[in-house]
């Protein structure tokens, strides 16, 4: 606890703020998630990454798949399951057999100051950059998979997917 609270006094002497308490109001709440028509593959996932077949990423665009992405989400992600404002791009990360996790991308916050001045962005810098930035809002490799690297890989390999699929959109 104490670490944290140093941790907090530092960054408050460095110029960055606090951030601001979450309110009560209805956005503050999780989406209730559907329930789980889906439900988790039988067996585990233990093997080396170079055993496993080659990892995609595919996009969620059916409402069969969507509703399966946010049962996901919200049953194995932390923050769990809340309904994405902008753009959202959502992924299942595949790989022949059971399906090892998933991903979801929002568009970057239009304006920040802290942001903007801690990048370093003026207006011309923020216009002419914020439409090629990304937020990587969830990233969810479920528990009973156990590959290491694998979620490096599919960040790596998120990095060319979602930039094509923005671009295409």
């Amino acid at each position: 606890m104490a670490e944290l609270a140093a941790r907090q006094w530092r960054l408050e002497n460095a110029g960055v703020p606090r951030s601001a308490p979450a309110t009560a109001g209805a956005s503050a709440r999780p989406t209730r998630r559907p329930a789980a028509r889906h439900g988790d593959p039988p067996t585990p996932l233990h093997c080396a990454l170079g055993r496993v077949p080659p990892v995609r990423l595919k996009r969620v665009a059916q409402p069969d798949e969507q509703r399966g992405w946010r049962e996901r989400v919200g049953r194995y992600h932390y923050p769990g399951y809340r309904t994405a404002y902008g753009a959202a791009l959502r992924y299942r990360i595949e790989a022949s057999g059971p399906q090892p996790g998933v991903l979801g991308c929002l568009p970057f916050s239009s304006r920040i100051k802290a942001r903007d001045t801690w990048i370093g962005w003026d207006e011309t810098h923020r216009q002419q950059h914020l439409p090629r930035r990304i937020n990587n809002s969830r990233f969810l490799i479920l528990p009973r998979v156990r590959i290491p690297h694998l979620a490096s890989h599919v960040l790596a390999l998120s990095l060319r997917t979602v930039a094509e699929d923005r671009e295409r959109r």
